[in-house]
């Protein structure tokens, strides 16, 4: 009862911790945010695009009531302040339609940064043609607030990676002060204009050698993932096995003990392969040997597998690769190999043991027609 008491008090403390209940909700909203960005987006580049997207959204949701709403910001005009409600309602809208699923990411994305883009040059020419001497000194302010958004919004549509996002943009803004710059030269007779196409001009080269790099990436990568899908499924191992198998090859042939954890992660089909495999490959390098040995019974079996892969046409690094031993090892193997078939200096020892396997498989091939031929001699006298 007493230990039921504590916990019971325990539970009580935590509750009336405002830290603990904070941290507690904070983690739950953050679980729930890492939830959303994982079922709506995959992949590294496709779930920074959607953190983007969201961050840009809340502040344009965020931000623009503060000019049409609470007049804190911005001039009083009521087309600039209609234009600010208008972005704000296509943020939402865009937003919207793409929570309920009726517009993929990428296609929201491009809307988003687009309409805003639309608005904002649609303004820049607004305040251009309606500037007044008098009102100059404020409009040239307000434009350079609306060319600041248009940077932002152009940097958006950039670290989204969209195919023509920084496209669209680029070129709505040049259009706006072009055709701003004509109906009011003085307005946008500014340096902070020419700086800002300048370094967007930048950008957009730069962004789009980016996005067609990351795309040929992103397309080796699939590429990549859909191979070893497909190997799993011939060899109907998963990839923990896989990659046990491959450290098990990869061990040194010294080492005579197997790792057990890596051992352990084989399933019950794949060790009976294995041994299947062991089986075969063993019977298949004794039969090698053997007719090497028959040949030249005179060698060791060392001897007989390096005389097989020097037939293969191997050299002494990767014959020393193959049965895991040193250069001079399989040097000093050559060289015994040499004495035994007493080979002159001149002498090729490949060439000699081609030779002599042909001479071989000609004599049985003599032997064996000379067998059929009596055979079939006896078979007709009987």
């Amino acid at each position: 009862m007493q230990s039921r008491k504590k916990k019971v008090q325990n539970g009580a403390k935590k509750e009336n911790n405002p830290y603990l209940c904070a941290m507690q909700t904070q983690t739950r909203q953050h679980n729930a945010l890492r939830a959303f960005i994982n079922s709506r987006a995959s992949g590294a580049i496709e779930q920074m695009r959607l953190i983007v997207y969201l961050v840009i959204s809340t502040m344009a949701i965020v931000g623009m009531p503060f000019h049409f709403f609470f007049n804190w910001i911005g001039n009083n005009d009521i087309i600039l302040q209609g234009i600010s409600a208008t972005i704000w309602l296509s943020v939402i809208l865009i937003l919207s339609l793409y929570i309920l699923r009726k517009m993929s990411l990428e296609t929201a994305y491009l809307a988003a940064v687009t309409s805003v883009q639309v608005l904002t040059s649609v303004r820049i020419v607004y305040l251009a043609a309606t500037a007044t001497a008098a009102q100059l000194p404020l409009y040239k302010e307000l434009i350079l607030i609306n060319e600041v958004m248009t940077f932002i919004n152009f940097i958006n549509a950039c670290l989204g990676m969209l195919r023509n996002g920084p496209t669209y943009v680029l070129v709505l803004s040049l259009a706006s002060w072009f055709l701003g710059y004509n109906l009011n030269p003085q307005a946008l007779a500014s340096r902070f204009a020419f700086i800002f196409a300048i370094i967007m001009i930048l950008l957009w080269v730069n962004a789009v050698a980016m996005r067609i790099f990351i795309s040929d990436i992103s397309q080796k990568i699939d590429d990549y993932k859909q191979v070893e899908h497909s190997i799993l499924d011939i060899l109907n191992m998963s990839r923990m096995e896989i990659s046990s198998l491959v450290k098990l090859c990869r061990q040194a042939k010294d080492n005579k003990e197997l790792d057990a954890r890596l051992t352990s992660s084989l399933s019950e089909q794949t060790r009976s392969n294995l041994i299947d495999l062991s089986e075969y490959l063993c019977n298949e390098k004794r039969d090698r040997q053997t007719n090497i040995r028959e040949l030249l019974p005179q060698l060791s079996p060392t001897e007989a597998e390096v005389c097989r892969l020097i037939l293969k046409g191997l050299t002494l690094k990767e014959i020393a690769i193959a049965l895991g031993k040193s250069v001079n090892n399989i040097g000093t193997v050559r060289g015994n190999i040499r004495k035994k078939l007493q080979l002159s200096t001149g002498e090729e020892l490949r060439e000699t043991l081609m030779q002599r396997l042909e001479e071989s498989a000609t004599q049985q091939s003599n032997s064996t027609y000379s067998l059929g031929h009596g055979g079939g001699t006896e078979y007709k006298g009987g």
